[in-house]
């Protein structure tokens, strides 16, 4: 969308400079100073001369440093023209955080945790309210993130209390710390909310082809998105590298040049924000915007004799796309092995074979009549040979699988649990049983899992015929 692409090019690398030097510039932003205050204050009056419907939401936390009324979120609203009712979300966090400033020792100046992420938002306000849009778009700036997501618990729990229908979340949290020198991002999202992830992943593959963007985890800490994770809304953290963030943040030295070495960088999250932001939001005059989900619950069993037999199973995407899915393409390391086009099935499974010792990565691609394509998550397996029980460990085994009418079971077993391939509960014994009925159950695909008296849980694929 050429519109877009010029709303992105919008982005002033010296507007977001201004802002992360001007909140930098109160040296502290604990989460209950006055110097919070008068930042939320601040952003809030930045929002009101844009145009947005302001409010300052107070709160109260109770910290592991202490309890009292924290900084109010600042949260400002740009009204859809036809969907005024229904959102799309970004936020960061305004507060800062280092154990020198708690103790009166020293500052902690937040450049890059988080004075980036609201110059990021606040670019992208100054941008977008120059537009209209179908859908409305809120921009947040959360108090008390540093204590433990705070503020935007008390945004994400009032949301989900009102029933606001919020189409997706983005995080604006730590982007001014360049590692290497290729701009990147680490996309941070639960599997459960993989939809938006690939959302996102597809808006940078259009605006910026040759930019690298991974699916990652989290190896410590926590932002924003957990918050509307928790409360049923799809959120995602777009941030600056997991493995190789600012070592600065939570010090006093989280200083523009230190921390944020790269308004480059910065710029370019702004832009992903704003691409992402005015696509679901549906720009007005630029037509129907084309988007399509991934298949759910796209998972791998492997289990072998003399080859190792994977065994890839996966239901229909979610409802929601612009097009009708016409086939489901089957990825073994970037090369299509399979075009599934039967779309008569809720239930998916194919069967691949692999050598002993051999690594391959498996996924999915939903394909649409209207051209848009949707990836799986990709899932790594590695042949292997089990041998003859499908479960053999600590002195536990069931059998047989495939089962019709019962499973025998063997061992010092403390409780088995029998799931559906949506992960529901189906089934739980509670007591070292040697047989278990299965009849109840309908044909298909599901997950035996069984405690064992020692502590361990074993976990394992049951085809019932």
């Amino acid at each position: 969308n050429e519109t877009i692409r010029e709303m992105m090019n919008q982005v002033n690398k010296d507007s977001l400079e201004y802002t992360i030097q001007y909140l930098q510039d109160y040296q502290n932003r604990l989460w209950n100073s006055d110097n919070a205050f008068a930042a939320s204050d601040w952003i809030a009056a930045r929002m009101e001369a844009l145009g947005l419907e302001v409010e300052q939401q107070p709160f109260y936390a109770t910290t592991w440093l202490g309890s009292g009324q924290s900084a109010p979120n600042v949260i400002g609203i740009q009204r859809g023209t036809l969907y005024p009712d229904v959102y799309v979300v970004c936020g960061s966090h305004f507060d800062s955080f280092s154990y020198e400033a708690y103790y009166g020792e020293g500052d902690c100046p937040g450049a890059d945790d988080n004075a980036s992420g609201v110059a990021s938002v606040l670019e992208s306000a100054r941008i977008m309210t120059q537009y209209e849009f179908e859908y409305s778009i809120v921009y947040c700036a959360y108090g008390c993130e540093e204590m433990g997501l705070f503020g935007s618990e008390a945004y994400a729990s009032r949301c989900q209390q009102q029933g606001m229908e919020i189409l997706g979340y983005f995080n604006n949290d730590m982007n001014g710390y360049l590692w290497g020198d290729q701009i990147h991002i680490h996309c941070i999202y639960p599997n459960s909310v993989a939809p938006i992830g690939n959302y996102y992943m597809n808006i940078g593959n259009v605006y910026f082809p040759d930019m690298p963007i991974e699916h990652k985890n989290l190896v410590g800490g926590d932002s924003d998105h957990t918050s509307f994770n928790n409360h049923g809304y799809m959120g995602i953290y777009p941030f600056e590298d997991v493995d190789h963030y600012s070592s600065f943040i939570h010090t006093p030295n989280d200083l523009i040049g230190n921390s944020v070495n790269s308004f480059e960088m910065s710029q370019r999250y702004c832009q992903m924000n704003i691409g992402c932001l005015a696509e679901i939001a549906n720009l007005v005059g630029s037509g129907p915007q084309i988007q399509c989900n991934p298949v759910q619950n796209f998972a791998i069993d492997d289990h072998s004799r003399e080859m190792s037999t994977v065994i890839l199973t996966w239901n229909q995407p979610l409802p929601g796309s612009t097009g009708i899915c016409d086939r489901f393409d089957v990825y073994r390391d970037d090369n299509k092995i399979a075009a599934i086009s039967d779309m008569t099935y809720s239930v998916y499974e194919y069967t691949d074979t692999i050598s002993v010792g051999v690594h391959a990565n498996y996924y999915i691609t939903a394909v649409y009549n209207d051209g848009c394509e949707a990836a799986s998550e990709t899932v790594e397996v590695v042949g292997h040979v089990d041998g003859v029980a499908e479960i053999e460990s600590n002195n536990i085994t069931f059998y047989p699988n495939p089962a019709e009418d019962l499973i025998y079971i063997k061992g010092d077993v403390a409780k088995c649990e029998i799931y559906d391939i949506v992960g529901k509960c189906v089934k739980t014994i509670s007591a070292n049983v040697e047989e278990i009925s299965i009849n109840d159950l309908q044909s298909g695909i599901y997950m035996i899992r069984i405690y064992g008296n020692d502590g361990n849980i074993l976990t394992k694929r049951l085809t019932k015929k």
